[in-house]
């Protein structure tokens, strides 16, 4: 699948976006333990973006487990890449 980092002209940027079947899958990668949906924020953006959607995202740090952060965002933990 493609993979691409985002920045819009506003500065704000998203890490990788993973691109299949017209939606576009957000990852923010934090060198921290403690995500909150802060950290996040900039998946909204993709909203705006004509003829794809936003499908789930993902948070990869230095959690030590899995959990969802909201009902569009996972917490990964790099251990389980």
């Amino acid at each position: 699948a493609p993979i691409y980092f985002y920045r819009d002209h506003n500065g704000r940027e998203i890490d990788l976006l993973i691109e299949e079947n017209f939606t576009l899958y957000p990852i923010e990668i934090k060198r921290a333990s403690k995500i909150t949906t802060g950290d996040v924020k900039n998946f909204k953006m993709l909203d705006d973006i004509k003829n794809v959607k936003r499908g789930l995202g993902a948070a990869i740090c230095l959690s030590s487990e899995m959990f969802p952060l909201d009902r569009e965002v996972s917490v990964m933990p790099i251990s389980q890449i």
